[in-house]
């Protein structure tokens, strides 16, 4: 594979390497059996790059990895995980979990000589009221580019946009890309800013759709990237390989048969391979040719863009540690004589509906209970009808533990549940002693009781 750097605005490989024409790719990296079945018709679309939406970092990824470099395909990998392993928009901040997943992530895909970038956030930002969330993925982009320079890595770090009014998307663009200081550094700045647009439809017009948009990213410091590619924009992103399940199956070129083996192309696909073949992308320039960045200063906070050039400092687990020792009162979790019911097994969060035969055979015990809904407690918010149903069935002191946003759901919980079930506030997780129970060893645990 050729390296690839970015310099100014331009994404630059060697001679022998082809415009970018990158396309999304949705099966995960770590089924390998699959990637060899789709890599075909990757390679019948033209496409050089695939975006990855989320993986596994304790799976491996050899076979798929080595699959796609052998066809010369780069790899953009998004670092951020559904519902726990991302930037909440609705409660943003930057933690020492989300940083240490990032981190685990690069770990693991570092050795792979195809892997162009990592985005730090994929529409974090979804409007101009909640732009303030930008704050803290410019953190994270701070983090995860001084990580991948410490260990010598020249992959790029990006974030890709909502489709949006340019009157708040160009803004926060240029705020990911500049330089809070002032001093045109790059320490903060993505490399790779990628716009989810999606505005040439049907019969449209390259005038009617994207001529608005290319003018305002004609002077974009760093590279960016989607369709209808031209000296302005580095490559684009087709949406999507596979039918989208967020979007009851549509915009998918292909369908995967029952049995996980035959793939059937549509007429989007064939379309694509079109227009991809006869597509005449501006030569990429040479690294002489390109110039240098010039990181400019961050854009004044308005009605259109309220992130901060203040960012939150990196996640230091020690510092945290320390800060918890030295408060004056400091929760004390119970250490004997209850039932926690966790959704997390063998390492991963799962479905608690999967097992909520579990909660009743358990909530009749004579001993206090508390019901730890782990997946509420990472951004779901507080599971209502689970409460509800709690207050129905228990008849011993209870406690849920899980989504609390506001003073206000501590009544929401009594008025549900009946004035049943407690409801820890703030920190839920310190009930355990900052200590996660495998839920395998919370069932042989309660069985013995």
């Amino acid at each position: 594979m050729s390296h690839i750097s970015r310099v100014s605005r331009a994404v630059i490989a060697s001679a022998s390497n082809s415009f970018l024409e990158p396309s999304t790719y949705i099966d995960p990296l770590a089924d390998g059996s699959a990637c060899q079945r789709d890599l075909p018709y990757l390679q019948q679309l033209g496409v050089n790059t695939i975006q990855v939406y989320s993986v596994d970092y304790t799976q491996n990824h050899d076979t798929c990895m080595q699959l796609l470099s052998n066809a010369g395909i780069y790899t953009i990998i998004d670092l951020s995980l559904p519902v726990n392993g991302s930037i909440d928009r609705n409660s943003p901040s930057w933690t020492t979990n989300l940083l240490d997943l990032y981190l685990d992530t690069i770990n693991t895909f570092t050795k792979y000589n195809n892997v162009l970038g990592y985005n730090v956030g994929n529409e974090v930002v979804i409007q101009p009221n909640g732009t303030d969330a930008a704050t803290f993925v410019k953190a994270a982009a701070r983090d995860v580019k001084a990580y991948l320079n410490s260990i010598q890595s020249s992959a790029l770090v990006g974030y890709a946009a909502i489709d949006g009014d340019a009157s708040w998307i160009v803004p926060l663009a240029e705020y990911f890309s500049c330089d809070p200081t002032g001093s045109n550094s790059g320490a903060t700045a993505i490399d790779l800013w990628g716009l989810n647009n999606y505005e040439w439809c049907g019969n449209s017009t390259f005038e009617d759709s994207y001529a608005g948009i290319e003018s305002d990213f004609a002077s974009y410091n760093v590279a960016a990237y989607f369709s209808e590619c031209s000296p302005v924009w580095s490559g684009g992103i087709a949406f999507s390989y596979f039918p989208a399940s967020s979007a009851a199956g549509q915009f998918g070129m292909v369908t995967i048969s029952s049995d996980g083996k035959t793939v059937t192309t549509s007429q989007d696909f064939d379309n694509l391979k079109t227009q991809y073949a006869a597509a005449s992308p501006p030569n990429s320039p040479s690294q002489s040719a390109a110039g240098s960045t010039i990181y400019p200063s961050c854009p004044a906070q308005s009605s259109d863009l309220l992130a901060s050039t203040q960012l939150p400092p990196t996640p230091n687990l020690s510092v945290c540690t320390s800060l918890e020792k030295n408060l004056g009162c400091v929760f004390t979790p119970l250490t004997s004589n209850y039932t926690a019911i966790l959704t997390w097994s063998s390492g991963r969060f799962v479905d608690p509906r999967a097992w909520k035969q579990w909660i009743w055979k358990l909530v009749p015990q004579r001993s206090p209970t508390v019901f730890a809904d782990v997946k509420a407690i990472f951004g779901v918010g507080i599971n209502e009808d689970l409460v509800k149903k709690l207050g129905e069935r228990v008849s011993i002191p209870t406690t849920y533990a899980g989504g609390a946003k506001h003073i206000d759901d501590l009544a929401l919980v009594d008025r549900l549940s009946g004035g049943k079930v407690d409801l820890t506030y703030g920190s839920s997780l310190d009930i355990f002693g900052g200590a996660l129970v495998k839920f395998e060893d919370l069932v042989q645990r309660s069985h013995g009781t």
